[in-house]
């Protein structure tokens, strides 16, 4: 079993992180996304993380080997697709952990200006993916679909996974959230458009 801060350094690494032979790395342009995984790896691992910035993006990592090698025993990242070597993610907390995290680097939140179109949104170029976070959803009693692939405009395939209707959002606000402040106030809009 694992922490919630080890939750969400695993759902980042698999949004925008690397696993490499010497190191892990999370890559992002927020800081305040920056600043959590941060403070979850000096909760989690009692040390602190290095950050530069490489080409608009910051990266923020450790190359301590016992946390490269801990993070390994549990997590294969190989081709944009993510295996868990272990069912890890048994409590709910962990759960929400690991999904706030993932859905914080590659989900969105949407909400047309006619108050009619709505839904929380994970795109991944791998279908499996997908099916894993529809799964972890499923187990906080949340529905969600996948869809896909399409064809990007730079001819890449990607999916995405779709949370729709009002019980679901209110559960994703309730049992997930967003630690982005703009995609959790997106969210906010979105279940406060259904009482206007």
């Amino acid at each position: 079993m694992i922490s919630e801060n080890f939750a969400e350094i695993l759902g980042h690494l698999c949004g925008d992180g690397q696993i490499k032979k010497e190191s892990i790395v999370y890559w992002n342009t927020r800081k305040e996304l920056l600043d959590s995984w941060e403070q979850a790896v000096k909760n989690e691992f009692d040390t602190y993380c290095w950050r530069y910035l490489h080409k608009n993006v910051y990266a923020s990592g450790t190359g301590k080997m016992k946390i490269v090698r801990t993070i390994s025993k549990i997590l294969v990242k190989k081709e944009n697709i993510w295996e868990f070597k272990e069912n890890v993610l048994l409590k709910e907390k962990t759960k929400a952990a690991f999904l706030r995290a993932l859905f914080d680097d590659d989900g969105s939140a949407y909400l047309d200006k006619n108050k009619q179109r709505r839904f929380i949104k994970l795109y991944s170029a791998k279908s499996e993916n997908l099916e894993k976070v529809r799964n972890l959803l499923f187990d906080l009693g949340i529905g969600s679909k996948v869809y896909g692939p399409y064809t990007t405009g730079f001819g890449n395939k990607l999916f995405e996974l779709k949370i729709m209707g009002k019980d679901n959002f209110s559960l994703f606000f309730n049992k997930i959230g967003f630690k982005s402040t703009n995609k959790m106030k997106k969210l906010q809009e979105i279940i406060y458009s259904y009482h206007n």
